[in-house]
């Protein structure tokens, strides 16, 4: 009866952690009368995305590259979906709640800080002081 129990729960978890997540709509930049270089660089990494979307690495830089460049709704989507390509690390939940403390409606910001200080580790305490 054990063995069952605990076989099943192991199934659980694999199936959790090997299904794939439900990611957010790429979001659109406007980028009328950005630097051509700027352009280039949200073009190159969104192109990056459509080729790969279930690329971590992808949505990452991606997300990177538009918070870099004050695109900040746009790289709150972007870190979502890398933080759902990679649940535990705590970097982009992270980066996702300042950027959403950091505008119009901090308490937004909660949950995605939450997350973050659940799943630092213990000598990285960063996550749970900004929660």
């Amino acid at each position: 009866m054990v063995l069952l129990i605990l076989a099943g729960s192991a199934g659980g978890y694999w199936i959790y952690e090997a299904w794939p997540p439900t990611l957010p709509e790429l979001p659109t930049v406007d980028l009328d009368g950005v630097d051509p270089e700027v352009a280039e660089a949200i073009t190159a990494a969104r192109a990056a995305v459509v080729a790969k979307p279930r690329s971590l690495e992808a949505w990452a830089r991606l997300a990177m590259t538009l918070d870099a460049h004050h695109y900040p709704t746009e790289a709150v989507i972007c870190y979502s979906a890398a933080s759902a390509l990679d649940r535990s690390n705590p970097l982009w939940p992270y980066l996702q709640g300042t950027l959403l403390q950091s505008g119009s409606n901090p308490e937004s910001a909660l949950p995605a800080l939450e997350r973050a200080a659940r799943v630092a580790p213990r000598d990285s305490p960063m996550p749970r002081l900004r929660w």
